[in-house]
């Protein structure tokens, strides 16, 4: 990273962390705005996609299709119709406060479809953990009334898709199964996969579909949360395990 790159990320931390959620904040993020509550989110989607670009993909598609599944308040729409103005995005995001702020962040752009519903194996509506923030998710161990709209993703990958990000706190690998087969019109993919000890056969499970698919992917890790996992192995956010996981499709 450059010199001037450094000194517009701690302008831009400086300046983010003086909200502390109780009230909504703008700033400029690049050519574009962004407006939010938490000043710490923030800082952390920057780091990952305005310093390391990690969404960063190539397309020669006049009006690359893009549909992001987990789109919080709305960094990743910014950073994709910076990357391709011309873009088609299509943003799921489920939780009631993310999704305000969602609606107000791609006020700025043409050719963004939002859909309040959350990304999960049928259209009949699930059980939602909302907090408000980037940990809200997918809950199907609760037996309560279904609390939000749901979408399959299957029946948006019947066309060529040239970036499909997912991160979706942990239902990713339930999604991936359900719709393995069209993963094919699929270009570039990126998954943020979850993971915990109580379920160690998880990753297993989403490599095989990789595999069976005929995907190549890359792995990094997302949250180093145990610098020294010796002394402390014990996750405080409930996932064990979090890694970035980028993907393109082997044509036969």
């Amino acid at each position: 990273m450059s010199i001037k790159d450094r000194i517009r990320f701690w302008q831009f931390k400086n300046e983010a962390r003086k909200a502390d959620g109780s009230s909504l904040k703008t700033m400029n993020l690049g050519k574009h705005k962004i407006t939010f509550k938490k000043g710490e989110e923030v800082i952390h989607g920057y780091r990952e996609l305005f310093r390391d670009g990690i969404y960063t993909f190539a397309s020669d598609a006049a009006k690359p299709l893009i549909i992001d599944c987990g789109a919080h308040i709305g960094m990743s729409v910014i950073f994709f119709k910076d990357l391709f103005p011309a873009s088609r995005v299509i943003a799921f995001e489920p939780d009631e406060e993310n999704f305000k702020l969602l609606t107000e962040n791609s006020r700025q752009f043409a050719d963004i479809t939002l859909e309040k519903k959350a990304i999960w194996i049928h259209n009949k509506g699930v059980s939602f953990a909302s907090t408000g923030d980037m940990s809200s998710h997918i809950d199907t161990t609760v037996t309560r009334e279904v609390s939000v709209p749901s979408a399959r993703l299957y029946d948006y990958l019947d066309q060529p898709v040239d970036m499909l990000k997912i991160d979706i706190e942990g239902a990713e690998v339930d999604v991936l199964k359900d719709c393995k087969d069209r993963l094919h019109n699929v270009k570039n993919m990126f998954v943020e996969f979850h993971g915990n000890v109580n379920e160690p056969e998880k990753l297993k499970d989403l490599l095989e579909i990789f595999r069976e698919a005929k995907i190549d992917y890359y792995i990094k890790q997302a949250n180093d949360w145990a610098p020294y996992p010796f002394l402390n192995m014990e996750s405080k956010d409930g996932w064990d395990v979090q890694l970035n996981i980028f993907c393109k499709y082997v044509k036969q």
